[in-house]
């Protein structure tokens, strides 16, 4: 992602604020020394809440990710005073255009959320959230600090990998955040936050070396849920019912996979994985079916 984004955007006027949560993490990112990024382990932001530390035991490590998501701006906002806007991202996006057509977009909005999109196959699924977390961004000012302040407040008090009528993780307490308060903008961009989920509903082209999602260049995607097993990569696009094409393979995946390899780093199986052999069996009829599957000889 880092790289992504110094590729499409002046990187001077960003600093970067990589929370790593283990000590292989933090002690790769060191030798890396990459510009403008400062990195705070997981000791440090547990040392600066404590709140934060004491629901550790009753949470899996997945729901304590998921917890952990507003503690990691509070830190930021409370910690760098010159930080006036904070956007927090998930580690698996890769940018494939500057993210100031974003911020224009954003304008003075104190809070910005995206939707998932799901394609209508799934349009079942937002009753896991109607929004996605892997862009959320917050302004330094009365509305922002205190819907982060709210969010976090409700994920310590409840987080987990379980869907109730009004939660579910960290996700769903964004739903709610246009009611509770102001100058919340909902990015309208749909080449922000490509995904597994709603790439099924674009026409992915390649047009003067721009890659577009219908008539729009494609920002940024979210490679949420990519694994690698027995030698093969699966983009998990199956698992939403699209089919995965030629110019997915080779105009998104493809290039991400590559930069994967460059600096060594392999996709795990999700900690959150059924491991059913009844559901293995299915998942691998739907991979074979939608061409869910990329070979890499490198």
């Amino acid at each position: 992602m880092y790289q992504s984004i110094c590729e499409n955007e002046n990187i001077d006027n960003l600093q970067f604020y990589f929370f790593c949560f283990d000590a292989d993490s933090i002690s790769y990112f060191r030798r890396l020394n990459l510009r403008n990024v400062k990195l705070i382990s997981l000791e440090e932001l547990e040392s600066y809440l404590p709140e934060l530390k004491s629901v550790k035991p009753e949470r899996s490590l997945a729901e304590y990710f998921f917890t952990s998501t507003p503690a990691i701006c509070k830190y930021v906002i409370e910690n760098y005073r010159s930080v006036d806007e904070i956007v927090y991202l998930d580690a698996d996006l890769f940018f494939f255009q500057s993210p100031e057509v974003l911020f224009d977009e954003i304008g003075n909005s104190s809070i910005s959320i995206i939707p998932h999109r799901f394609n209508f196959l799934n349009s079942i699924r937002n009753i896991y959230g109607y929004y996605n977390v892997g862009w959320v961004s917050f302004k330094g000012d009365k509305e922002g600090i205190a819907c982060m302040n709210k969010w976090l407040n409700d994920n310590l008090k409840w987080c987990f990998d379980k869907l109730t009528f009004s939660k579910y993780a960290d996700q769903k307490y964004l739903n709610y955040w246009e009611k509770d308060f102001r100058n919340v903008y909902v990015i309208k961009n749909k080449g922000a936050n490509v995904a597994p989920w709603n790439v099924g509903n674009y026409k992915v082209g390649l047009k003067n070396e721009i890659i577009y999602v219908d008539e729009v260049p494609l920002v940024f995607y979210h490679f949420a849920g990519m694994k690698f097993i027995d030698e093969t990569y699966y983009t998990t696009i199956s698992s939403y019912f699209s089919f995965v094409t030629p110019e997915i393979i080779n105009l998104i995946y493809y290039p991400y996979i590559l930069r994967l390899h460059n600096i060594g780093f392999v996709p795990k199986v999700s900690l959150r994985l059924n491991k059913s052999p009844v559901v293995k069996r299915m998942r691998k009829i739907i991979r074979q079916f939608y061409n869910d599957s990329i070979a890499v000889n490198i």
